[in-house]
Protein backbone atom coordinates (compact mmCIF):
# COMPACT_ATOMS: atom_id res chain seq x y z
CA UNK A 1 0.00 0.00 0.00
CA UNK A 2 1.50 3.58 -0.72
CA UNK A 3 0.19 6.78 0.95
CA UNK A 4 -2.12 7.48 -1.93
CA UNK A 5 -3.89 4.13 -1.15
CA UNK A 6 -3.34 4.77 2.30
CA UNK A 7 -5.41 8.10 1.94
CA UNK A 8 -8.40 6.62 0.09
CA UNK A 9 -8.72 3.77 2.62
CA UNK A 10 -8.86 6.19 5.37
CA UNK A 11 -11.51 8.15 3.34
CA UNK A 12 -13.92 5.39 2.43
CA UNK A 13 -13.71 4.15 6.23
CA UNK A 14 -14.35 7.44 7.51
CA UNK A 15 -16.55 9.32 4.82
CA UNK A 16 -14.20 12.18 5.44
CA UNK A 17 -12.80 14.18 1.61
CA UNK A 18 -9.57 12.49 0.67
CA UNK A 19 -8.00 16.11 0.25
CA UNK A 20 -8.82 16.44 4.35
CA UNK A 21 -7.57 13.20 4.63
CA UNK A 22 -4.22 13.58 3.03
CA UNK A 23 -3.58 16.69 5.01
CA UNK A 24 -4.14 15.09 8.31
CA UNK A 25 -1.63 12.16 7.22
CA UNK A 26 0.88 14.42 5.82
CA UNK A 27 0.63 16.24 9.18
CA UNK A 28 0.75 13.27 11.16
CA UNK A 29 3.94 12.01 8.85
CA UNK A 30 5.71 15.45 9.20
CA UNK A 31 5.42 15.36 12.99
CA UNK A 32 6.75 11.92 13.23
CA UNK A 33 9.98 13.09 10.93
CA UNK A 34 10.09 16.37 13.16
CA UNK A 35 10.48 14.32 16.28
CA UNK A 36 12.39 11.86 15.03
CA UNK A 37 14.93 14.72 13.66
CA UNK A 38 15.38 16.23 17.16
CA UNK A 39 16.59 12.92 19.07
CA UNK A 40 13.10 11.97 19.65
CA UNK A 41 11.05 9.01 20.32
CA UNK A 42 7.84 8.19 18.88
CA UNK A 43 5.40 5.89 20.75
CA UNK A 44 1.55 5.04 19.10
CA UNK A 45 0.38 2.81 22.05
CA UNK A 46 -0.79 -0.69 20.49
CA UNK A 47 1.38 -0.05 16.87
CA UNK A 48 4.82 0.61 17.85
CA UNK A 49 7.42 2.72 18.43
CA UNK A 50 9.48 5.13 15.92
CA UNK A 51 13.42 5.51 17.33
CA UNK A 52 16.35 6.84 15.92
CA UNK A 53 19.59 4.32 16.03
CA UNK A 54 23.50 5.36 15.67
CA UNK A 55 25.34 3.30 13.51
CA UNK A 56 29.00 3.29 13.95
CA UNK A 57 31.09 3.68 11.15
CA UNK A 58 33.13 0.56 10.34
CA UNK A 59 34.88 -0.70 7.08
CA UNK A 60 33.01 -2.98 4.38
CA UNK A 61 34.44 -4.52 0.78
CA UNK A 62 33.32 -2.88 -2.52
CA UNK A 63 31.13 -6.26 -4.30
CA UNK A 64 32.88 -5.28 -7.50
CA UNK A 65 36.34 -4.48 -6.66
CA UNK A 66 37.16 -6.66 -3.14
CA UNK A 67 37.99 -2.94 -2.28
CA UNK A 68 38.38 -2.46 1.76
CA UNK A 69 36.07 0.62 1.77
CA UNK A 70 35.19 2.98 5.06
CA UNK A 71 31.89 2.78 5.52
CA UNK A 72 30.60 6.04 7.16
CA UNK A 73 28.76 6.49 10.85
CA UNK A 74 24.86 7.07 10.01
CA UNK A 75 21.87 7.54 11.88
CA UNK A 76 18.91 5.09 11.04
CA UNK A 77 15.58 5.19 11.98
CA UNK A 78 13.96 2.10 14.19
CA UNK A 79 10.63 0.85 14.79
CA UNK A 80 9.58 -1.70 17.01
CA UNK A 81 5.75 -3.27 16.28
CA UNK A 82 3.13 -3.58 19.17
CA UNK A 83 1.57 -6.36 20.63
CA UNK A 84 -1.87 -5.11 18.60
CA UNK A 85 0.41 -5.61 15.78
CA UNK A 86 2.42 -8.32 16.78
CA UNK A 87 -0.78 -10.30 17.36
CA UNK A 88 -2.79 -9.50 14.60
CA UNK A 89 0.37 -9.99 11.97
CA UNK A 90 0.91 -13.88 13.49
Amino acid sequence: MNKTELVAKVAERTGLARADVRAVVDSCLDTIIDTLESDGKVSLAGFGTFSVSEKKPRQGYNPHTGELIEIPARRAVRFKAGVTVDDRIR
